[in-house]
């Protein structure tokens, strides 16, 4: 499987620009003020818009880019976050499944196609999917307390050598082996 082509995109939020008029045949002025619904429902400079060409857009994701947890982080952040989840979004999609059914083996599979899988052109070393599952782990902690959602990003810490009253190190088992602790 390479990068999986999927109908998963991500926008940003530039709230000094007009917008064409029609969008998608759709002529945004018999909505009002679009820039100003967008302030007042969280939305700032550089928030991301993720949506599938698809299904259209899923509130239950987009309002996690609205978050406080979120919201407090940097842009650059913010935009990390959401290229990650755009990938696993079309992982997933590749897959049949939608990201509140995924499961543990769904995660293990992505972790390895996306260092591994000599099928994917398009693999990354430790450190960046450690920020990928940093982004996606954040998300589903987000989701699972907002919505229920099982949280398929393994959290438990793992003993890495050591006794625990030696002060060992603790390793969370979704990481990548050789990503920075954080």
């Amino acid at each position: 499987m390479e990068e999986p082509e999927g109908s998963w995109v991500v926008e940003f939020y530039d709230l000094s620009r007009d917008f064409p008029v029609p969008v998608g045949g759709v002529d945004l002025g018999q909505l009002g003020d679009v820039h100003e619904r967008a302030r007042e429902n969280g939305a700032r400079d550089g928030t991301p818009i993720v949506w599938s060409r698809r299904h259209g857009t899923d509130p239950w994701i987009n309002l996690f880019f609205r978050a406080d947890e979120i919201v407090s982080k940097q842009r650059t952040t913010w935009r990390r976050y959401a290229y990650a989840l755009v990938v696993w979004l079309n992982f997933l999609e590749q897959r049949g499944r939608h990201w509140y059914e995924a499961s543990k083996r769904d995660y293990a599979d992505f972790k390895h196609w996306r260092m591994a899988d000599s099928r994917n052109c398009w693999r990354v070393e430790g450190t960046s999917f450690d920020t990928d599952r940093a982004g996606l782990k954040r998300f589903y902690v987000w989701a699972s307390g907002e919505y229920e959602v099982f949280n398929p990003i393994p959290s438990q810490s793992a003993q890495s050598g050591g006794n625990l009253g030696q002060g060992a190190g603790r390793r969370d088992p979704s990481r990548p082996a050789g990503a920075p602790r954080r």
